[in-house]
């Protein structure tokens, strides 16, 4: 049917549907609230961005390595942010056989059973007609799709049906796909055997349809499927395998350029590349590079993929609520687009300096702004307080 033959089309015309409607790279979300990273399309749109082929993380967690669909690639350590000339390595990371999807019909390696061999899957429909299970190669050919797989839980012989899957990974007691019912895409994340879903995410393709033939999207987990990475167009992603969480991004832009973000807003790469993204909370545009000297971490990667721990920092979703958006005097203007609901006369929110809180005591809060004044006990922070600071609660 025609209209199974455009569903990859679909999928990326609805999710990058012009240059005027900027696609979420990332959404932090607490308490219903969201936060989404997004790219500034003024200083560089995201189709001048590198295309990435394929994506993948290595058993322990160490390297990751992103593969130019133009040739060449990034190989990151993850323990100090530092991209590798190291080309056995690359080869050997790219040899390993990971799930992916090309936007002509193309799939290689999904998986057709999990690890324990508990769970196994089949193709009930596709374009091409073909069905079954144990193809560790698929290729529908130009334009195919898998349109349905069955899930055979082989202890208790129970079945169950994915529709639209473009790739799936089996993780322990979870399966995460990557779901295109026409209308959008989302990454899904079920546990296992109750097929209950943990998280489902929106996503956009990264690209226009102008690169619809050069769309690739990949899956890698650790050895123990622990993290979950989910390459997207020029977009790569970590999740918790066990919680469905957002844990951060990595973004090459070209050969010599590079970004990467945690969900707790701790950034690095290159220099070039931090005035390219910031935070949209509600409206509130807060750059990335607006945000304090300490947020930016090498070795934001192996705190994205738990190689190490730190502070937790802040909580995005829930406790960013806006930024300073003028000083006079001694006042402070914060604004924040529910400045009504979140911010009462007599609270206390702060801004971050050399990684210290510079608390600021609210003493009038109105619809869309509130008014406030350097507490006592950060009256040494009162002339490094700048417009554009985020604000936090």
């Amino acid at each position: 049917m025609n209209i199974f033959r455009m569903v990859p089309a679909v999928f990326i015309l609805t999710a990058f549907a012009s240059c005027a409607s900027i696609p979420p790279l990332a959404t932090v979300s607490s308490g219903g609230k969201n936060v989404e990273l997004k790219n500034d399309s003024g200083k560089k749109s995201l189709d001048k961005f590198a295309i990435i082929k394929k994506a993948v993380i290595s058993p322990d967690r160490r390297y990751i390595l992103l593969v130019n669909v133009d040739g060449g690639s990034w190989l990151f350590d993850t323990m100090n942010d530092r991209v590798l000339n190291d080309p056995g390595k690359a080869a050997a990371l790219e040899a390993l056989k990971c799930p992916d999807f090309h936007s002509s019909g193309m799939y290689n390696y999904p998986p057709y059973a999990s690890a324990d061999n508990r769970y196994r899957v089949s193709v009930l429909e596709s374009k091409g007609g073909m069905t079954g299970s144990g193809q560790e190669h698929f290729n529908s050919g130009s334009g195919g799709m898998i349109y349905k797989i069955e899930l055979t839980d082989t202890k208790t012989s129970s079945n169950s049906t994915v529709a639209m899957p473009a790739i799936w990974q089996f993780g322990k007691d979870r399966l995460a796909y990557l779901h295109i019912p026409g209308y959008g895409a989302f990454f899904v994340v079920e546990s296992l055997p109750e097929r209950n879903v943990l998280k489902k995410y929106p996503i956009a393709a990264t690209l226009s349809m102008g690169d619809y033939g050069r769309y690739y999207a990949s899956f890698s987990t650790d050895a123990n499927s622990e993290v979950i990475l989910f390459h997207n167009g020029r977009l790569v992603q970590f999740y918790d395998f066990r919680s469905g969480n957002y844990l951060g991004s990595i973004m090459p832009i070209d050969t010599k350029n590079w970004f990467a973000i945690s969900a707790t807003g701790e950034y690095d790469g290159t220099e070039e590349s931090f005035d390219l993204f910031y935070w949209d909370l509600g409206g509130e545009k807060l750059p990335v590079n607006k945000f304090d000297k300490s947020f930016r971490r090498q070795n934001v990667l192996a705190r994205i993929v738990g190689l190490q721990k730190g502070p937790a920092g802040v909580d995005l979703g829930k406790q960013l609520i806006g930024k300073v958006r003028e000083i006079k005097g001694g006042e402070i203007i914060v604004s924040s687009g529910s400045a009504a609901e979140t911010i009462k006369m007599g609270d206390r929110v702060f801004v971050i300096i050399d990684g210290q809180k510079a608390v600021l005591e609210v003493k009038f809060p109105m619809q869309t702004i509130a008014k406030c004044a350097v507490a006592p006990a950060s009256a040494k922070f009162r002339d490094r307080i700048a417009a554009g600071m985020p604000v936090f609660k």
